[in-house]
């Protein structure tokens, strides 16, 4: 606790590694004559700092020594390259002769807690004290008494790199600003160096307003302007970049007047350094380029049809200042969006300046419908023939494009196609095209116009329809045709002309002409048949009830001439009875010929009248193109008798006897009689043509050789006894008296 270690000459006491010795006398306690080497912990722990410890012998520290409380009095120093020295805040050192040491702490709150006198001491690894402060405030020799120095070991020096363009390495230097963008930020970086190779590392602080340290300007700032500490830095290396920024708020010439930062260290025999700020002769604040607003904004295009251009011109102008500090702008499209397009761009438009010719946007138009997308207009400031900073890019511009593309009618081929047409002389002989607007129908297609001419041949055409919607079709307007004036075989061309019309779609001002069709029409002419019937009339005559009859022919000749003419076919369509007709005409009558036996007229004769009627013939115009035409009805006359034959019938009109029979045999009986009886007999006999009309009269002769006793009269020759008329005077009569017995017996 007190008094004296001691030892003779030559010895020494070791505290090895490892070990720890702990002072901790009340006061008083010193150690002489022997050598201290410490290689472990040397703690100086005593009761109160206003106790002290002495070692008065050589102090050889590779280890730790840790003054803790009261005071070490080193009187011959401390030595060692690789040891540590802490001062805690209740304790002090004093150091009696020149020492080193690899890490000095001096964390001693007394003003004196680190006490050289006159010596000095070296440093190999690092110096640092609690009470340097901070920036402006740093001390590096804070609670350190007397006129001894903390000197770095070896090669070490403070030195400064970075934007540096005056000055050495470890000397004062100058950082120069050119010319700057007004409102930007233009920053040059240093740093601290410890150009070294071997030694301690170094701490030090920038300072602003002291030791020459003078930062005023507010248009600077930046970390290296900031009053604050720096390091460690190890011998080889540096701090970080540390900024010094400018930032001009004004266009115009610059000038920077007394702008200093002072790097100072915290040892003794390394140079500080200020570092002074300025700006280049001339140095000047330039305006960045300053562009409007892009117009129009949004671009919205006119409707433009599939395949067209839908563009439009950007103008934009540079608003900076023209007088001589506002850098020029450049423009570029960067990438687009949906169905945007963008092309264009310009360098160097100068202040006040407007482009109106460079920057065109657009819009997709290889497909109908609604398109939108963007561009991004990429600015930027070029200071090339101004400022001279090369180019800072400006804010983008974001252009909105929308419009809308409309396809084209898209017409359908025609049908029929190719049209052929048979027709009459004289007919219509026309076809009505079809046609289709085929375009999809989705409110994004024109509509569709058509005309139809230029015929050629003995084709004709006329007709056209005007805006025939998207998916619509017309079947009533476009007419193609033969010339029918002639009979024979036409063939020609129509063209149908198309045109897609954007009225009530795309409203886009003139048609746009589609292709053509051509409209290949062909057919014949047929020339109409002629009929002309033989006889006017057929007569039969007068024939008998039940007869064969021969039927007659009727002759029935086509008039026409002409190549394609039609031929006549047909039959009889009606023949009022008793008569009737048979047979038709085949194949046909060609032009120029007759046909006299295909038709015959017959007669019915099984029943008798006198008959009259007409024979109605239903004649066509044919031909193998066309549907027949109905020629007029031709008719023919037909009269006929049929007469009953003639019915000769005998009555019993009055008078004797009974009279009977029939057909062609009758008797008349007189009966039966007296010989010689005186009364005479005698009958009235008729002889009638028991006939209705028509029927043949009745002729006669009588024969009465054979009427033997019978007396007859009135039995003349007749003729031409009209049906339903009688002879009434036919008188037979027998006279008994001229007669004997016996069966009497006559004929006529």
């Amino acid at each position: 606790n007190q008094g004296w270690i001691t030892g003779s000459a030559g010895t020494s006491i070791v505290n090895e590694a490892g070990a720890t010795f702990n002072v901790k006398a009340d006061s008083g306690l010193m150690f002489g004559g022997l050598a201290f080497d410490n290689a472990g912990d040397f703690n100086v722990n005593l009761s109160d700092n206003s106790q002290s410890v002495g070692v008065t012998t050589d102090f050889t520290n590779t280890g730790r020594v840790d003054v803790q409380l009261g005071k070490l009095n080193a009187a011959s120093g401390i030595s060692g390259s690789t040891g540590t020295i802490q001062i805690n805040p209740n304790g002090s050192l004093v150091v009696g002769a020149d020492s080193s040491v690899g890490s000095l702490i001096h964390n001693g709150a007394a003003a004196d807690s680190l006490n050289l006198g006159i010596n000095d001491i070296t440093v190999h690894s690092d110096y640092t004290n609690a009470n340097f402060g901070v920036g402006n405030s740093f001390n590096p020799r804070a609670n350190v008494a007397d006129t001894g120095q903390i000197l770095a070991a070896d090669d070490v020096a403070q030195g400064l790199s970075g934007d540096i363009v005056e000055g050495s390495t470890t000397g004062d230097a100058t950082i120069v600003f050119g010319n700057v963008h007004v409102g930007e930020a233009t920053t040059q970086n240093y740093q601290i160096t410890n150009v070294g190779t071997t030694g301690p590392s170094i701490r030090g602080a920038i300072q602003t307003s002291v030791n020459g340290g003078n930062v005023d300007d507010p248009r600077l700032s930046g970390t290296g302007l900031t009053a604050s500490n720096f390091g460690p830095i190890a011998p080889g290396e540096a701090s970080g970049d540390l900024a010094v920024t400018l930032t001009a708020d004004t266009a115009g010439l610059l000038s920077l007047s007394g702008q200093i930062v002072h790097i100072e260290n915290n040892f003794d025999n390394l140079n500080a350094q200020d570092i002074s700020i300025t700006t280049a002769t001339e140095a000047t604040a330039f305006r960045f380029a300053d562009p409007s607003q892009h117009t129009p904004e949004p671009v919205v295009l006119a409707n433009v049809r599939v395949g067209d251009l839908a563009q439009q011109v950007l103008s934009i102008s540079n608003q900076a200042a023209n007088d001589s500090f506002s850098e020029s702008l450049n423009a570029s499209f960067g990438g687009t969006s949906g169905d945007a397009t963008a092309a264009g761009s310009f360098n160097l438009l100068g202040p006040t300046a407007i482009d109106n010719s460079s920057l065109i946007v657009g819009v997709d138009t290889a497909s109908a419908g609604a398109k939108s997308g963007t561009a991004t207009l990429n600015l930027v400031s070029d200071g090339e023939g101004s400022s001279g900073l090369g180019q800072t890019a400006l804010a983008d511009q974001l252009v909105n494009i929308s419009g809308d593309v409309f396809r084209l009618a898209e017409a359908s081929a025609h049908t029929p196609e190719p049209v052929v047409i048979n027709a009459r002389v004289g007919d219509a002989g026309e076809q009505l095209l079809t046609m289709t607007n085929t375009a999809v129908n989705d409110g994004y297609s024109e509509s569709l116009n058509a005309s139809i001419g230029s015929a050629t041949g003995g084709a004709t055409a006329a007709g056209a329809f005007n805006l025939l919607g998207a998916g619509a079709t017309d079947n009533s307007n476009l007419v193609v045709g033969i010339d029918t004036s002639s009979a024979g075989a036409k063939s020609g061309t129509a063209t149908i002309s198309l045109e897609s019309d954007g009225a009530g779609t795309s409203n886009i001002a003139g048609n746009v002409a589609l292709p053509s069709q051509t409209v290949n029409v062909s057919g014949n002419v047929w020339a109409q048949a002629e009929a002309e019937v033989q006889p006017d009339t057929v007569d039969f005559g007068i024939v008998h009830v039940g007869d064969s009859v021969a039927s007659q022919a009727v002759a029935v000749s086509n008039t026409a001439t002409g190549a394609l003419t039609d031929v006549v076919q047909g039959g009889f369509s009606a023949v009022d009875g008793p008569f009737n007709g048979s047979g038709n005409l085949g194949a046909g009558v060609a032009a120029g010929d007759t046909d006299n036996t295909s038709l015959t007229i017959g007669l019915d004769t099984g029943s008798a009248g006198v008959f009259s009627g007409t024979a109605t013939l239903g004649l066509v115009s044919h031909d193998t193109d066309l549907a027949d035409l109905a020629l007029p009805d031709e008719t023919v006359a037909l009269t006929a008798q049929v007469n009953d034959f003639a019915n000769p019938t005998f009555t019993f009109l009055s008078g004797d006897g009974t009279f009977s029979g029939g057909g062609d045999s009758f008797m008349l009986d007189f009966g039966t009689i007296q010989p010689g009886s005186a009364v005479s007999l005698s009958a009235n006999l008729s002889l009638l043509n028991d006939v209705l009309a028509p029927a043949d009269s009745l002729s006669g002769i009588f024969d009465l050789s054979n009427a033997d006793v019978f007396m007859l009269s009135g039995f003349d020759d007749f003729s031409v006894l009209v049906p339903g008329a009688s002879i009434d005077d036919l008188i037979v009569s027998l006279d008994p008296t001229l007669l004997g017995a016996g069966l009497f017996t006559g004929t006529v």
